[in-house]
């Protein structure tokens, strides 16, 4: 059988991340199984788990946190808990925004790689860009 690029490049992952020092430096962290409620996913099987721990360690860090909250079984979110939620996509669609500018309007779909600053350039014009075309109605209003 004819080897894959995704099995290709899993296998040459897996050849350069020393796994088992990564795994010891998370586990200390990570839920132990066991508890009554939902049984955690294999360490192996996890990078991302977002708990009450990491943002009470960020609030301490001095790191604010912008990560929308989840309803939790059999409880729903709060009306100011929605309103964070609400008030965190606001934000993050005003981002978006641009970005869908860049590939939709723009076509900067795909990027080849022309050298760091080359690529920095046109990033940077193409932001610049996608700004005032977002602007262009204030901008063109008497």
């Amino acid at each position: 059988k004819k080897q894959t690029r995704r099995e290709r490049f899993l296998s040459e992952m897996e050849a350069v991340i020393p796994w088992p020092e990564l795994l010891s430096l998370i586990e200390p962290h990570y839920p132990k199984p066991g508890r009554r409620d939902r049984q955690p996913m294999p360490l192996e099987t996890m990078q991302g788990y977002v708990n009450n721990a990491l943002k009470r360690a960020a609030r301490r860090a001095g790191v604010f946190w912008g990560v929308s909250l989840k309803a939790r079984p059999k409880q729903a979110l709060s009306k100011a808990q929605r309103r964070f939620n609400r008030k965190m996509s606001s934000v993050r669609a005003r981002v978006e925004h641009v970005f869908r500018v860049m590939k939709c309007q723009f076509g900067y779909r795909k990027v080849r790689y022309k050298g760091i600053a080359k690529n920095a350039a046109q990033v940077f014009s193409l932001i610049g860009l996608a700004n005032l075309y977002l602007a262009r109605r204030k901008l063109l209003s008497p």
